[in-house]
C-alpha cells in the first residue's frame, strides 16, 4: 500500500507540474501573442495615419501650384480620401497604454486641422499669388504636417515603450513560472527517490518471496506434469490392455456365436424351416463383431505398431468415414521410414483428439489432415471449415480435456503448438515434434 501511495503521489507530482508549466506557458504565449499583434497593429496603423497625411501635403502642394480648375477638384476628392482613411486609422487604433489615449485626442485634433487648412488653401487658389502660395505652404501646411509627423512619433515611441514593459514583464512571469516548475520538478524528483528507494526494498522481498514460489510452483509443475504423463502411459497400457481382451476374448465370443447362429441357420433351412430370429440375431451379431473392431481399433491400432504412424491413421479414418458424413483428405510426405515409437504414438493421439473434437464439436463438412516430416521435424496440420472458437495468441481461452490431452504429449517431446480459429472460418492446429533419427535397433524394435 506505501508503494503504491508513493507511486501515485509521484505520478501525480510529475503530472501536475507538467500541466501548471504547460497551462502557464500556454498563457504567456498567448499573453506574449496579444501584445505583439497589439503592437504590430497600432505601428501599422500610425504608420498609415502618417503615409496619408504625407500624400495629402503633396496633393495640397500640387493642387496650389496648377491652374487646372479639374485638377484641383481631382486634389481635393484626394485628400478628403485621404482624411477618410486616417480617420478608420485613427478609429481602430487601439492604445497600449492609458497614458496615450491624450496622444491620440491631439493627432486626431491636428489631422482635422491640417484637413481645413488644406481645404481652405485650394479653395483660395485663384487670388493667390506664387508667393503667397509658397508663404501658406510654409506658413501653415508644412507645420501642420511637421506637427502630426511629430504626434505620431511620439505615440510610436510610447507604443515601442509599452510593448517593451510588457515583454519585460512576460519574461519576468516565464521566468518566475519556470522557477516554480523547477521547484515542483525537484519536490517530484525526491519523491521518485523515495520511491524508488521503498521500491527497490519491497522488490528485494518480493523477489525472494516470489523465488521461493517459482521453486515450489515449478516443482508442482514437474511434479504435475510427471503425473499427468504417467497417467498418458497407464492410459495407454489400459487402452493395449483393453483393446486385446475385446480382440481375444469378446471377439472371438461373438466370432463363435456368429458361426454357431450360422450353423443353426442352415440346420433349420435343411428342414425346410426359416426362423426370422436366427436372421436377426445373426446380424446383431455381425454388428457388434465390426464394432469391437472400431473400437478395438480406437483404443490401440494394430496397424500403429505393425506398419507405422501413416497405416495407422488411414485405418483411423476408414473407421471416421464409416461413422462419419465428414469428407476427411489425408496427405503425407517423407514418412517412408518408421519414426521413434513414442513420437508415432504421440502422433496418432494428437491426430485422433483432433479429430474427435471436430467430429463432436465443430459441425464441419470437411477435414484436411496432413503429416510432413523434414529433417528432424514432423509436422501435423489438421483443418476444418466448421465453427471455430476464441483463441488468444495461438492457444483456445477454454481448453477442452482433448487440447489439454494434445498439449501434454507436445511439451513431453519438446514440440510445439499453434491454433487459429474463427468462426466461421474453421480451426487450424499446427504441430511441430521433435522427429530425430532412429537407428537400426530401434526401428527394428518399433517394427
Amino acid at each position: 500500500m506505501a508503494l503504491v501511495s508513493s507511486v501515485v503521489v509521484t505520478v501525480g507530482l510529475w503530472a501536475y507540474t507538467g500541466v501548471v508549466f504547460v497551462d502557464r506557458l500556454d498563457s504567456l504565449e498567448r499573453q506574449s501573442s496579444e501584445i505583439s499583434a497589439r503592437y504590430t497593429r497600432a505601428q501599422e496603423l500610425l504608420t498609415t495615419v502618417r503615409t496619408n497625411v504625407l500624400v495629402a501635403s503633396v496633393r495640397v502642394r500640387d493642387g496650389l501650384l496648377n491652374q487646372d480648375d479639374a485638377f484641383v477638384a481631382e486634389c481635393r476628392a484626394q485628400i478628403e480620401a485621404n482624411y477618410a482613411v486616417i480617420d478608420a486609422a485613427l478609429s481602430a487604433y487601439v492604445p497600449l497604454t492609458t497614458t496615450d489615449d491624450g496622444n491620440v485626442g491631439r493627432l486626431r485634433a491636428e489631422v482635422r486641422g491640417f484637413r481645413d487648412v488644406a481645404l481652405d488653401a485650394l479653395s483660395a487658389r485663384p487670388t493667390l499669388s506664387p508667393p503667397q502660395i509658397r508663404e501658406l505652404l510654409n506658413a501653415h501646411v508644412v507645420p501642420r504636417r511637421e506637427t502630426l509627423f511629430r504626434i505620431s512619433e511620439e505615440v510610436q515611441a510610447l507604443n515601442r515603450a509599452a510593448f517593451v514593459r510588457q515583454q519585460s514583464e512576460v519574461t519576468r512571469i516565464y521566468r518566475s513560472a519556470e522557477a516554480q516548475a523547477w521547484q515542483r520538478l525537484g519536490l517530484a524528483l525526491g519523491a521518485s527517490l523515495l520511491a524508488l528507494v521503498v521500491t527497490w526494498v519491497y522488490a528485494q522481498r518480493f523477489e525472494r518471496g516470489l523465488r521461493s514460489e517459482l521453486g515450489r510452483s515449478a516443482q508442482l509443475s514437474r511434479e504435475l506434469r510427471e503425473a499427468t504423463m504417467k497417467l498418458i502411459h497407464a492410459q495407454e497400457a489400459e487402452r493395449r490392455a483393453i483393446a486385446r481382451e475385446l480382440h481375444d476374448e469378446i471377439g472371438q465370443v461373438l466370432t463363435a456365436v456368429k458361426v454357431d447362429l450360422g450353423l443353426a441357420q442352415r440346420d433349420v433351412q435343411a428342414h425346410g424351416l426359416w426362423v426370422e430370429s436366427l436372421a436377426a440375431a445373426q446380424d446383431s451379431t455381425v454388428g457388434a463383431i465390426h464394432a469391437v473392431r472400431d473400437l478395438t481399433q480406437l483404443l490401440h491400432p494394430p496397424a500403429l505398431d505393425d506398419l507405422g504412424l501413416v497405416a495407422g491413421i488411414e485405418a483411423m479414418l476408414r473407421t471416421v468415414a464409416r461413422q462419419q458424413q465428414v469428407n476427411v483428405r489425408f496427405t503425407h510426405s517423407g514418412l517412408d521410414d518408421r519414426l521413434a515409437q513414442q513420437v508415432e504414438r504421440a502422433a496418432y493421439r494428437i491426430v485422433q483428439e483432433a479429430l474427435t473434437n471436430v467430429l463432436r464439436h465443430a459441425r464441419a463438412a470437411t477435414c484436411r489432415v496432413a503429416l510432413r516430416r523434414a529433417g528432424e521435424v514432423l509436422t501435423i496440420d489438421i483443418e476444418d471449415d466448421g465453427v471455430g472458437f476464441e483463441t488468444a495468441g495461438g492457444t483456445p481461452r477454454r481448453a477442452g480435456i482433448g487440447l489439454l490431452g494434445i498439449r501434454e504429449r507436445v511439451t513431453e517431446l519438446g514440440g510445439h503448438y499453434r491454433v487459429d480459429s474463427r468462426n466461421p472460418v474453421g480451426t487450424h492446429l499446427h504441430v511441430e515434434l521433435p522427429s530425430p533419427r532412429v537407428t537400426r535397433a530401434e526401428g527394428d524394435a518399433v517394427a
